[in-house]
């Protein structure tokens, strides 16, 4: 397994009990608003800890607090997109995607080569040279899950990935969003019945805790 967690997150009123592995390949969350979907991603981030338990990934404990082992964010093997998309507003788009890149090494000529490879795959090619506030919600999104690639994750967090795009893009970037050479291991967050057909295991959430999982 790729992700496993058994343990409990409280985060002022929302109290989550977790029982639950990952696969790899493509797992979709589903459930009502309020049950903690958001909070996993950003459990398995590392932007949040567990109260207690442990969350390992691919075999690498990486939060433990009965042994005060926390591993942080930009140590983990993860990228996520977030509904916010957090762009950096005084960055192109194209510098938008390139910067993870520049994070781990890449010249900057590679790595502007590589994200303009990126952004073409996505469809945002032609606004390469934009800066986030000349971008509509769905051209965001796009850079935005352009970037997420950009840092060749282990596990790739996507929350609500399509809630901006159009409708006529969102069959595209699905089914880009499906292609097994993304990730090992994608968890993918959707309120979208449209995504109900996606193929992998899918985790339900409800004020029970989260840790059903059903294989589609």
């Amino acid at each position: 397994m790729s992700i496993v967690i058994h343990g409990h997150l409280r985060r002022g009123t929302l109290a989550v009990d977790l029982d639950l592995e990952i696969p790899t390949g493509l797992t979709t969350l589903t459930g009502p608003n309020g049950v903690g979907k958001t909070s996993l991603l950003r459990l398995i981030a590392g932007l949040d800890a567990l109260d207690h338990g442990t969350l390992s990934i691919n075999g690498s404990t990486v939060d433990d607090p009965a042994a005060r082992r926390f591993v942080p964010a930009h140590q983990r093997p993860i990228a996520m997109t977030f509904q916010e998309l957090r762009l950096f507003p005084h960055l192109t788009s194209l510098d938008n995607v390139a910067f993870p890149l520049r994070r781990t090494g890449h010249s900057r000529t590679d790595a502007r080569s590589q994200a303009r490879a990126l952004l073409e795959r996505v469809g945002a090619g032609d606004i390469s040279d934009h800066h986030p506030e000349r971008l509509s919600g769905g051209q965001a999104q796009r850079v935005a899950l352009a970037r997420s690639l950009a840092a060749q994750p282990d596990v790739l967090l996507l929350d609500e990935p399509l809630a901006a795009v159009d409708a006529e893009s969102r069959d595209d970037l699905r089914t880009l969003l499906t292609q097994p050479d993304l990730a090992p291991t994608v968890l993918w967050v959707s309120h979208d019945p449209n995504d109900s057909h996606l193929t992998g295991s899918r985790i339900v959430a409800s004020h029970d805790g989260i840790g059903h999982t059903q294989h589609s």
